[in-house]
Formats: C-alpha cells, sequence, structure tokens
C-alpha cells in the first residue's frame, strides 16, 4: 500500500456521528468526535500538548469492550490502515488495522522527509511551530515493528533527506540501523535526531522533562 502524499489528515475536518465499525478482537469504535472530556484535556496537559493542536490529529474515541461489556473513552490517532492507536492514562492500544500515519508538512516541495515512532513524538516537535504543522511531511510509525511499512511508503524520487526521531534505547537503535540501511540504499541522505533529546528516551520524555523543570524549548 502506497501513502497519497497529498491527502489531508487533520482529523478535525472528517469527524462525524455516521454509522460505522472499527473493531480488533474485543474492541470496538462507537463513536469518534472533538476531544471534550475533561480527563483527555487534563491527560494532554499532563505532557504540555496544547488543546488546539491535540485537535487537529487527535479524535476522541467511545471504545466498546466486549469481554467487560463496557465503555471507555481515549484519544484515537488514524492510521493509513483506517484503524486508531488510542490511548488514555490508564491504557494505550490499538484498534482496527496497524498501520503507519502520514502527516503532510507545510511545504508540499520539500525534498525532506520526517520519521517518528509515535504520535507523541510527532506532537512533541509539531508543539513548537506556531501552527503546528512542520514543514516537512512526516510519517509516525505507530509501532516500530511497521518500520518496513515505512520503507515502502518513503521510496519516492522526491525524498533526498530523512530526519528520524526514534527513541533511545535497543529497540530504537535496532530500527534506526536498519532505516539507517534502507536510506542509504535508495540514496536518502539520514540525519538520526535521537542524540538531540538524550539521556531522555524519546522526544516526549525529553519535553516533558524539560518544561516540568521550567526550562525553556529550545528552537
Amino acid at each position: 500500500m502506497n501513502i497519497e502524499h497529498n491527502k489531508a489528515v487533520h482529523i478535525s475536518a472528517v469527524l462525524n456521528k455516521l454509522k460505522f465499525t472499527v473493531e480488533r478482537g474485543a474492541l470496538s469504535v462507537k463513536d469518534i468526535c472533538p476531544i471534550e472530556k475533561s480527563f483527555l484535556i487534563e491527560y494532554l496537559q499532563s505532557y504540555y500538548i496544547p488543546l488546539p493542536l491535540a485537535k487537529k490529529y487527535l479524535a476522541q474515541l467511545r471504545i466498546y469492550n466486549k469481554k467487560s461489556k463496557k465503555y471507555f473513552f481515549a484519544l484515537g490517532f488514524k492510521n493509513e490502515a483506517d484503524g486508531y492507536e488510542f490511548c488514555n492514562e490508564r491504557i494505550k492500544g490499538y484498534v482496527g488495522e496497524r498501520g503507519v500515519t502520514f502527516i503532510p508538512g507545510r511545504d508540499p516541495n520539500s525534498a525532506a522527509i520526517n520519521v517518528f515512532k509515535d504520535c507523541a513524538d510527532f506532537l512533541s516537535l509539531a508543539s513548537g511551530d506556531e501552527k503546528g504543522r512542520l514543514r516537512h511531511n512526516s510519517i509516525v510509525l505507530n509501532s516500530l515493528h511497521l518500520w518496513r511499512e515505512a520503507q515502502l511508503n518513503i521510496y519516492s524520487p522526491r525524498y533526498k533527506v530523512a530526519y528520524t526521531w526514534l527513541n533511545n534505547g535497543n529497540d530504537g537503535k535496532l530500527i534506526l540501523d536498519r532505516l539507517d540501511d534502507y536510506f542509504q540504499s535508495q540514496g536518502i541522505r539520514h540525519v538520526p535526531m535521537n542524540e538531540k533529546y538524550a539521556p531522555q528516551a524519546s522526544l516526549m520524555a525529553w519535553r516533558v522533562h524539560t518544561k516540568s523543570n521550567g526550562r525553556k524549548i529550545p528552537e
């Protein structure tokens, strides 16, 4: 599957109340709407993610668990397979098919692309932009296991530079090395960014650490 790079993914533009089903195992999405639950807003605030930014890329999901016969609410991040990564203060997971997420940048002619592990890291970087939109196109893996799918969707003669924002750890390094091999084979200059937020585990962890200590985030 190749991603349509002119596809707009700002979730606020496509929210609706139409009947639909997104399922995985015991879980199914029953409703999708803009973020409004106070506990989800507080959860975002704990990670210093502005609500207006979150509303650009995330939705509020009402998810039904067939086993417990209960509903719960979570933040949802849509992927290219029409599934959702979801999280709240108690649980993280996914529903429907798992896939990467493509997010177009401000510059449609940019020859660079960002690669993130998850939406938390993407939102951390986007928080530093006035309009909450990065200059370059971005691919969010949503799971490190989807690095091969990311490769397929980065395959394009337009890309000359790839910035990777992966986590600092053995799993992140393993995927970093595999992506590096791929970028070299495609003639794409690879710029790993993870040293910028070391020794923190991730870009999100570094941003929270920096903000909670009252320090300014470098531009």
